[in-house]
């Protein structure tokens, strides 16, 4: 992962964006791999709500 040079601070937040964006995809490429062919639709929801209320 890219660094920010807090020397320079005409580069130092643009780097520190940059950073940051990557960490945001990385985030979001981890929660697609975890979520990855699970598909849950409102039925399921519900089904889920009626049996937690019920046990």
């Amino acid at each position: 992962m890219a660094t920010a040079d807090s020397t320079n601070p005409d580069t130092f937040y643009r780097d520190c964006l940059q950073c940051m964006l990557a960490a945001d995809e990385k985030l979001v490429q981890l929660v697609r791999r975890e979520l990855d062919g699970v598909r849950i639709t409102t039925e399921d929801v519900a089904q889920r709500l009626k049996r937690l209320a019920v046990g």
